[in-house]
């Protein structure tokens, strides 16, 4: 269920994040793994995460960048969610925070723009 609702939501993506997600891997696992998060009480919290250089920090010199890669932690999304639209509407925000993150925005930023 949760990745076809992030299916849903990457195509439903506006035009200026989809010109840029083809170099993004996106994944959805179960949950994330220990040295994922910060510590033990985080990993059952933990929507999703971003790996990667962000856009901002690449160089036109930099040839050897590997794909980012945003994955989606399905669990933590079925423990939160109560039905299918809260469930669309959180998997939605976690996509365009972790997207945020890809476009260098930082947690601050992220809350301000209210994808925190």
């Amino acid at each position: 269920m949760v990745f076809k609702i992030a299916s849903e939501v990457l195509e439903s993506l506006p035009d200026v994040f989809k010109n840029n997600d083809k170099e993004i891997i996106f994944l959805v696992a179960d949950k994330p793994a220990k040295e994922d998060t910060d510590n033990d009480a985080d990993d059952e919290d933990t929507l999703g995460l971003y790996e990667g250089t962000p856009l901002i920090e690449r160089s036109v010199n930099d040839n050897d960048i590997i794909p980012a890669r945003i994955t989606i932690f399905r669990l933590p999304f079925l423990d939160m969610c109560d039905n299918i639209k809260e469930l669309k509407k959180e998997v939605r925000l976690t996509i365009l925070h972790e997207l945020g993150h890809h476009f260098g925005f930082d947690e601050k930023d992220l809350e301000e723009l209210g994808l925190g």
